[in-house]
């Protein structure tokens, strides 16, 4: 299972390789490969954004404790 310190490491060492994409090649025309780059990077980015906030999601399973009506199975 991933933590949250994964996904925000995951999510600095992204944004850290978008940003030297960034850098290295400027925004505007480029060759289309960091275009690509930098599209894949993003998603990346995105997606682990999104798994992040579901580990903030209380689940309702997150309080029950295996029993029925009245006591423990």
């Amino acid at each position: 299972m991933t933590t949250k310190q994964d996904l925000s490491n995951r999510i600095d060492r992204l944004s850290k390789d978008y940003d030297a994409l960034i850098d290295k090649h400027g925004h505007g025309v480029r060759p289309s490969y960091v275009s690509a780059d930098l599209d894949n990077l993003s998603y990346r980015i995105a997606k682990a954004k999104e798994q992040l906030e579901l580990l903030d999601i209380e689940s309702p399973c997150d309080e029950w404790h295996g029993s029925y009506g009245k006591g423990q199975l």
